[in-house]
């Protein structure tokens, strides 16, 4: 399921992902630019997670500026 992150299975993968590592004590982290599932994921024991990259950041902040202009 490239790029379906939301997928049912995908979201499954990575809960199941979560479990085993959490029973052998391994941090746990990833990359989730949905606000919501990383909030989520948090909840769910992530050690680490990022919400943005610059990319994203900077292409949002420019569609802000030239919407308001």
């Amino acid at each position: 399921y490239p790029g379906q992150f939301d997928h049912p299975e995908v979201v499954k993968t990575i809960e199941q992902a979560f479990e085993r590592c959490k029973a052998i004590g391994m941090p746990i982290g990833l990359m989730d630019l949905n606000v919501e599932a990383a909030k989520r994921w948090i909840e769910l024991g992530s050690s680490f997670t990022a919400v943005a990259v610059d990319q994203v950041l900077l292409s949002q902040s420019i569609l802000a500026l030239r919407a308001e202009f």
